[in-house]
Order: structure tokens, then C-alpha cells, then sequence
């Protein structure tokens, strides 16, 4: 593994947003506490020693559902309990005062990040990435990155700092997959997953 810059420069490279309503996928159990912010340090930009919280969204729903339901399943079979236990959430972003730093495009040749490392299946380079990003003397709230699994879109990690800029969309609560067919169905006109 190619290990990451030895330094960062003092203004890190930011991805703007002209949305403020994003998406994303989180398990049932912990919906009541959406938007949540969670130091497993299992992710791919999770702390690696969990010592912050990370909280992954995206602009669109179809970007969260490639990101964490289809994942590396080249052959579109998903395991119902997977799917049946995870819920949707629309969160409002106030996204005018998130600093997000941009890891693709020229903000990953800015900050010299090794690409193929990024989007590799081994989490070591990104959570340390995430690290030095998260612990920057400019303290940004997160990180744009393309989606491996996605590639024409963007997505997003939030640092902890971040919460309090971000919210449940006004008078919408989370909802289980399970529960709201539809979702599912939009997927399935451009993937065809099939539930098993």
C-alpha cells in the first residue's frame, strides 16, 4: 500500500453543493437516532480508531442504495434480511456552511491521493485519509468522494463535527425498506436485483 502524503496544504480543496436535500440508507435498528453518527471504524472512511463518528449520505437515493445495499454483488442477489432490515432517510443539509473537501477529481490530484487506494476493497488508506482529513488544522466536516460503486455519482462522509448542520427533512421520518415497495421498484427499472 502506498501510504498517503506526508503532508496536506494549508487550504484543502472544497466540493460546493447547490442541494441541500440528501439521502441515506441506515439500518432499521438505529433509525430513531437518524441522523446518526456512528464510530464503528468498519467503513471505508470510518476512524480508524474510532475516535470520531462518520455519518454517509448522497445527493440521490439510487447512490445510497448502490453504496450500501448492492455493494460487491456482481450478480444482483441480495440477501433479504440485508435489505428488509434497513430504512431510507431524507436529510436536510445546510450545506452553505459544510466545509467538504473534495477527494476526486482535481482535489484528489491536488491532494495527491492515490486513486486505485481510494477505491480499493482494503479500508486501510481511506480510513487513514479520513484521519488526516478529520484531524486538518482547518477542521473541514467531511469528504466528497466518487462512489465506488456508482461511478457517475458523488457521495459523502460527515465527520461528527457536522451535526449540527444537519437534519431529518421537515416532517419526514426514516422508512423501512420493507415498508415502502417503491423504493425497491425505482432501483429494479435501472438494476435488477433480485431479493433472496
Amino acid at each position: 500500500m502506498k501510504g498517503l502524503p506526508a503532508s496536506f496544504p494549508a487550504t484543502l480543496p472544497l466540493h460546493t453543493f447547490t442541494e441541500a436535500v440528501f439521502f441515506r440508507i441506515c439500518k432499521t435498528l438505529y433509525s430513531s437516532s437518524e441522523p446518526g453518527f456512528r464510530a464503528a471504524g468498519t467503513y471505508r472512511f470510518d476512524s480508524p480508531d474510532q475516535s470520531f463518528g462518520t455519518l454517509y449520505c448522497a445527493r440521490n437515493f439510487k447512490t445510497c442504495f448502490f453504496e450500501t445495499i448492492i455493494r460487491d454483488r456482481p450478480d444482483l442477489k441480495i440477501p433479504s434480511a440485508d435489505y428488509n432490515n434497513r430504512s431510507a432517510v431524507q436529510l436536510l443539509l445546510d450545506t452553505l456552511k459544510l466545509r467538504l473537501v473534495a477527494i476526486h477529481g482535481d482535489g484528489a490530484q491536488t491532494l495527491r491521493l492515490n486513486l486505485a487506494e481510494l477505491a480499493g476493497g482494503d479500508y486501510t488508506y481511506p480510513q487513514a485519509l479520513a484521519k488526516a482529513i478529520h484531524d486538518h488544522a482547518s477542521e473541514p466536516h467531511g469528504m466528497v468522494y466518487r462512489s465506488r460503486f456508482d461511478d457517475d455519482a458523488l457521495a459523502m462522509v460527515l465527520f461528527e463535527r457536522a451535526k449540527p448542520h444537519v437534519r431529518i427533512f421537515p416532517s419526514s421520518t426514516p422508512v423501512a425498506l420493507l415498508n415502502a415497495k417503491e423504493l425497491g421498484d425505482a432501483i429494479r427499472n435501472t438494476v435488477p436485483f433480485i431479493l433472496i
